[in-house]
């Protein structure tokens, strides 16, 4: 009878939950509208795929090369969060409060639940920290509260055992013996971390701010973009908000280019509207992969030819809207890089270098046949033998080396030169 009782008492629950759930769609569908439950699934989706560098779409995932989502074992998780006995002490705390809630009929109210939503809380980020070392911070609340919570105990456990101080002694050099090591490691952390910003930084921000026009683009990478944004007040192609857009495979692309000529056509089209072009020119061709090889070919012809080509496949007004994405003249722009960008190139360049017709390949070899790949490669003129090839590396390699088999990366081996000025 007891546990038919608990039964009912769950299944009560889970069915307001449920209908909770459900009524919180239906009152956002009603005030909302779809966007904010759109943005929740994809932002649920893109936690999932943080370290893979091929998700659904073609362009590039740039989560996978942003240096705070490497993924961490449990030995670096445990060292980021204070050390090895702590992070372990920290979990056995948890494990006996939790287990001891349920077991313990009266343990009810805040107590109960308070410990249900750390102990979720701590296994939601745990299982985060394989993903990527930021979320390493959301941990310690949990462990903390648990580890925190474990003293009191003790303390409520020897105060009628022992006279008054020596319990509190005890006490005290338990919390000693754990917060020591911790501010330590605290102190020689915060001691080997300079601002990002510095004095030279600042002083060009404002220069930006006080000697440019306020309708300005500042073209760079995105670490720098909410800089340029919040102290220059100056708008940017993308910043760390928009990150994970085309716009970092055209920048990298930018950066990697030995054609001054291919460079400019690249920047005219991100600065008169970030990746608009491929927008409107895949909304009537529906095919990404075509889309963004005919963006490439049209982005170094002449107005002339462009018009000629995109005249087969855009009608009229959408052709024009694409010829003055790629060859109007935009708002006053300013092009600014900065000496650490030569330690981050073996990420810019992974994603310059990104191949669409190896992302191609990879997402279909599973649903097509070999003749449907190839075939279609080659209707969009690339090469018979190099399809060949690419197929056959896609068939053979191993899914866990997708990602360094799809781009590359670069890198400098030396330090940074003096530029030397040449024909102005």
């Amino acid at each position: 009878k007891k546990n038919e009782d608990t039964l009912a008492e769950i299944k009560g629950r889970i069915a307001s939950l449920a209908s909770f759930t459900v009524l919180s769609f239906i009152w956002i569908l009603a005030f909302g509208g779809r966007e904010p439950l759109i943005a929740l699934f994809k932002n649920v989706s893109e936690s999932l795929f943080l370290n893979k560098a091929l998700i659904s779409s073609i362009w590039p995932n740039v989560y996978y090369t942003v240096g705070e989502l490497k993924p961490f074992n449990f030995n670096e998780i445990a060292n980021s969060s204070g050390n090895k006995v702590i992070f372990i002490s920290s979990i056995l705390a948890m494990c006996f409060f939790f287990w001891r809630t349920l077991a313990d009929k009266t343990c009810k109210g805040f107590k109960r639940e308070i410990t249900i939503v750390l102990v979720l809380w701590f296994l939601a980020m745990f299982i985060a920290c394989f993903k990527g070392i930021r979320f390493t911070m959301f941990i310690l609340v949990p462990t903390g509260i648990f580890l925190g919570r474990l003293v009191n105990e003790a303390y409520e456990y020897l105060k009628p055992r022992q006279k008054k101080w020596e319990a509190l002694g005890i006490t005290l050099v338990i919390v000693i013996s754990i917060a020591f090591p911790v501010c330590k490691k605290a102190n020689n952390t915060a001691k080997s971390i300079i601002p990002l910003i510095d004095d030279s930084w600042y002083s060009v921000l404002n220069l930006i701010k006080d000697r440019t026009p306020q309708e300005a683009i500042i073209n760079s990478w995105w670490d720098f973009g909410d800089w340029f944004k919040v102290v220059a007040g100056r708008r940017v192609i993308f910043d760390g908000q928009s990150k994970n857009t085309p716009q970092a495979y055209w920048m990298a692309k930018v950066l990697l280019s030995g054609s001054e000529k291919e460079v400019l056509s690249v920047l005219r089209m991100l600065n008169n509207g970030g990746n608009r072009a491929f927008e409107i020119i895949d909304s009537h061709i529906k095919d990404p992969l075509k889309s963004v090889l005919l963006l490439e070919s049209l982005l170094p012809s002449e107005p002339r030819r462009a018009d000629e080509i995109l005249g087969q496949f855009l009608p009229p007004d959408k052709k024009a809207h694409v010829l003055k994405l790629l060859f109007d003249k935009p708002a006053q722009a300013y092009f600014i890089v900065d000496p650490s960008m030569q330690f981050k190139m073996p990420a810019i360049s992974y994603l310059g270098n990104w191949d669409f017709d190896k992302v191609y390949m990879a997402q279909n070899i599973k649903r097509k046949e070999k003749n449907q790949l190839t075939d279609y490669l080659i209707k969009l003129g690339r090469n018979n033998p190099d399809v060949q090839r690419i197929y056959q590396e896609a068939f053979l390699i191993p899914e866990k080396n997708l990602n360094d088999w799809i781009s590359q990366r670069s890198q400098f081996y030396s330090g940074l030169s003096n530029g030397i000025k040449k024909d102005n």
